[in-house]
């Protein structure tokens, strides 16, 4: 090593032995159980002194090649920053010669199918291995909506950590980072001392800045309206009446923070009670019906919401629905009464709620 630590006793030093991880798992299992090891070199001193902090989703997690295969290659360790960034973590030991060979093939692969990662997936991890208080902020549809943004719209940050990071692999590191314009390519070094632990990062600080300055848009709701009427123009109206109702039902809105697609929801306590979400050629309208059931108390079963908007599958074709979610268009919405049907619905769920709660809401602006 190039570096000496040496332990302090009075005017007395003495060296302090280096220890090599002898298996790759164990310097796998010490990052995914202590992310206080990057995160105190992936972000500012002001950024954690602000709050910032790395939750665990999981290690050893699948990625597929397309929506409809199984996982055929495993990210090492997947963490999520409170901002709702995702941190890709490949593990490697200096001894294993495939450091240099196919790191950079195993970067690019995450790079290119993290995307086709789930809710589910995620979300289940993120349950596992984070305690009720962290679950009770961030585990909200909101929270989730931005960790898909950023892995749809490609922003995240991927990490070589090892023992060992040598000049060559920093300058495949840095010609990463340079050549993927809205992905953070860096290393961290993570060398074990008798007792000790010492970290060391190994990138580009300023690039780093740039990039997650890059990866955030505040929207609004006149931006996203502008947004979608670029998309969509001919459901102006529609997607008006939806804003407008969003706006003065009392309930909380959340804006999406992606570059590319703008988004807008309003939830009763982190469930959502519709999402619209620009798409590249049409406008979602997402129900977190799954989530919606569990805030009211039981006062109505997933499978009641579901009946609910059935009315609204399209083109006669049953409702299009997830395990979490049900899955419209704001162009079903247009034709007939669909939108009213949609926000009559939508009212008797808060009436619901209202009575379940107890609470103070004021009562739904008029939407027709």
């Amino acid at each position: 090593m190039d570096e000496k630590l040496y332990r302090m006793d009075g005017n007395s030093v003495s060296p302090v032995s280096y220890s090599f991880f002898d298996t790759e798992d164990k310097l796998q299992a010490l990052i995914a159980e202590n992310p206080d090891l990057l995160l105190h070199e992936l972000y500012s001193a002001e950024d954690i002194s602000a709050g910032r902090r790395l939750f665990l989703i999981g290690r050893e997690i699948g990625l597929r090649k397309s929506a409809d295969d199984s996982a055929s290659m495993w990210l090492d360790v997947l963490f999520v920053d409170d901002s709702g960034l995702p941190v890709l973590v490949e593990v490697k030991r200096s001894v294993n010669p495939e450091i240099h060979r196919l790191v950079v093939a195993q970067l690019i692969n995450y790079a290119t199918f993290a995307r086709l990662w789930n809710k589910s997936l995620l979300q289940n991890g993120f349950r596992q291995n984070n305690g009720a208080e962290i679950l009770a902020e961030y585990d909200t549809d909101s929270f989730w909506d931005t960790v898909l943004t950023h892995l749809r719209e490609e922003t995240y940050t991927m990490v070589v950590a090892a023992d060992k990071i040598n000049g060559e692999l920093a300058e495949m590191l840095a010609f990463l980072d340079r050549k993927i314009p809205d992905i953070t390519v860096c290393g961290v070094e993570v060398n074990a001392y008798e007792g000790l632990c010492t970290t060391r990062f190994i990138g580009n600080r300023a690039s780093q800045a740039t990039k997650a300055a890059r990866s955030y848009k505040e929207w609004d709701a006149t931006s996203l309206l502008a947004k979608c009427n670029e998309v969509r123009p001919d459901l102006a109206a529609c997607t008006e009446k939806l804003v407008n109702y969003a706006l003065g039902c009392g309930l909380p809105i959340h804006y999406g923070r992606g570059m590319i697609y703008a988004s807008m929801d309003v939830s009763i306590n982190g469930a959502w009670l519709y999402q619209i979400q620009s798409l590249d050629h049409d406008i979602g309208l997402f129900v977190s019906y799954a989530n919606l059931s569990s805030k009211l108390g039981g006062a109505l079963s997933p499978e009641q919401i579901l009946e609910m908007f059935s009315p609204l599958g399209r083109d006669g074709h049953p409702l299009s629905y997830s395990m979490l979610y049900i899955k419209l268009r704001v162009s079903d919405l247009a034709a007939g009464d669909n939108l009213s049907v949609f926000l009559s619905q939508c009212d008797r769920i808060l009436n619901i709620y209202r009575e379940h709660s107890k609470s103070l809401i004021p009562p739904p602006a008029l939407h027709l």
